[in-house]
């Protein structure tokens, strides 16, 4: 049951990082965060946006693993909304290596860095491009229909795999039409 206080009254007193703030996911993420009580440190690849909150900002790639290792050892984060993506959705064939590069590098590096760092929650959302079942009935695996799709269903996979093998406590999340 909800209480009164929502999605962030547990949160008072966490460190929470949000990657990939300056997105559509991160900038309205960082507007209910507001007031939780929450130390938030929001992160992306560019620049603060304008709006951004001051002094709680810190530009990083985290495709690279040396960024993400630094970005957790100087926070502490408690909790990640790992919301990094490049979100390319054509089929072209550039694509697949800049849905790599965007969107499981970092989403790899932050599970290393969460394994490493002993966070208490890793959210990471996934999304309704995936293929649902990933294998049919006869375990033929079902093939995703973008580079984007591709890197979302092995991004979800990671997530699973860390939190089975390593014991990274993840949640992964299936988003379906968040845009309105």
């Amino acid at each position: 049951a909800r209480t009164g206080g929502g999605m962030s009254a547990g949160l008072a007193g966490q460190r929470v990082l949000v990657a990939g703030a300056s997105g559509f996911y991160g900038r309205n993420l960082l507007v209910r965060l507001a007031g939780s009580g929450a130390e938030v440190l929001a992160t992306s690849r560019g620049p603060a946006p304008p709006g951004a909150p001051a002094g709680a900002w810190h530009q990083a790639d985290l495709a690279d693993p040396a960024q993400t290792a630094a970005l957790f050892a100087a926070f502490r984060p408690q909790i990640v909304f790992h919301l990094t993506s490049a979100s390319l959705g054509g089929l072209e064939r550039a694509n697949v290596r800049a849905s790599v590069a965007a969107d499981l590098l970092p989403t790899l590096n932050v599970l290393e860095a969460a394994a490493e760092a002993g966070v208490a929650r890793v959210i990471l959302p996934c999304s309704m491009e995936e293929p649902f079942p990933v294998a049919d009935a006869a375990g033929e695996l079902a093939v995703p229909e973008t580079p984007y799709a591709m890197s979302k269903l092995v991004t979800g996979l990671y997530g699973r795999f860390f939190a089975a093998r390593y014991g990274v406590p993840v949640a992964v999340l299936r988003c379906f039409l968040t845009y309105g």
